[in-house]
């Protein structure tokens, strides 16, 4: 099955060694998986930052960095080990969450902003 992983922001603007970012991953059938991959640095600058001894951020993945080939591996991997449904929350399907008028063949980031295709 191939999936397609968008990112909502442009990857430029991102510290790739301590920053976060929101994914969608979308499975060829139309589902559409939401999170937020998190970089151990930015997990301590989010606490120590906002003076916290906790911090919960829903649907979190705590990565090493956000290097494409990092975000690629590691959905991969949730695909894989079958945890994406654990750690991403559903949030609909194509129609609803892009419009009525798109499909997984459109789908694509803007311009700048994360988009691969896997094949798990």
């Amino acid at each position: 099955m191939f999936y397609k992983v968008l990112s909502m922001h442009s990857y430029d603007q991102h510290d790739l060694n301590n920053d976060n970012m929101d994914l969608h991953v979308v499975t060829e059938t139309g589902i559409v998986f939401a999170g937020t991959f998190v970089t151990r640095a930015n997990v301590d600058e989010l606490m120590i930052g906002r003076g916290r001894t906790f911090l919960w951020i829903a649907d979190m993945v705590i990565v090493e960095n956000l290097h494409l080939d990092t975000i690629r591996d590691t959905v991969q991997t949730m695909i894989k080990d079958l945890f994406l449904d654990c750690a991403f929350s559903e949030i609909g399907n194509i129609k609803e969450v892009y419009g009525t008028d798109k499909n997984f063949e459109d789908l694509q980031s803007r311009e700048g902003c994360v988009s691969i295709i896997l094949e798990v």
